[in-house]
């Protein structure tokens, strides 16, 4: 023999027994919290790196003005914070170190930036271009002082780098008429 029960309404079939509801509670804040815990460390890697790319644009954007107004020791700052948590650098950053180096009066330190800068970006004019009048500026002092070969390994230097890519150097002459004679 059955009993009849009596028909259930809506809002007893939708509601959660509450001894039950309160058991599983506790349980989903765990879970809230251990997932909250386990992110937090790749949001806060993610807000680091939003951070870091953010302020390279905004330094780097800085840096032409820089060499423009002639202040060596700006551009000297603003790299050594373009630096901070670097994992390496682009060839902007090379070419702005040799941009620098080049206001320092540092043509060999300038030479080598550049060089690193090429290197990163073959494809870039300005470092080629930077390359090309630096090595020729250096080669113009070698023949100055009457080192022939090393003038000629420098302006070989330059040589090869314009004939990678004549557009770079569609409109430039050489500075140092004894260097274009020389090649």
């Amino acid at each position: 023999m059955t009993i009849a029960s009596k028909p259930r309404t809506t809002h007893e079939r939708h509601s959660v027994d509450p001894a039950r509801d309160t058991a599983r509670r506790p349980q989903r804040l765990i879970l809230r919290r251990r997932l909250l815990l386990w992110s937090a460390p790749a949001v806060a890697l993610l807000l680091l790196l939003a951070v870091k790319m953010a302020s390279v644009g905004i330094l780097g954007n800085a840096l032409p003005g820089q060499y423009a107004a002639h202040d060596a020791d700006a551009m000297d700052a603003t790299l050594r914070q373009i630096d901070i948590g670097s994992v390496g650098s682009g060839y902007r950053e090379l070419f702005a170190a040799g941009d620098r180096d080049v206001l320092n009066g540092d043509a060999v330190a300038a030479l080598a930036n550049f060089q690193a800068a090429h290197n990163k970006s073959p494809s870039a004019c300005p470092p080629r271009a930077n390359l090309a009048l630096t090595a020729e500026l250096l080669s113009g002092r070698e023949l100055a002082r009457g080192n022939f070969f090393k003038a000629r390994t420098l302006l070989e230097t330059v040589v090869t780098v314009a004939n990678e890519d004549t557009a770079c150097f569609e409109n430039s002459q050489p500075a140092d008429a004894d260097a274009k004679t020389f090649v």
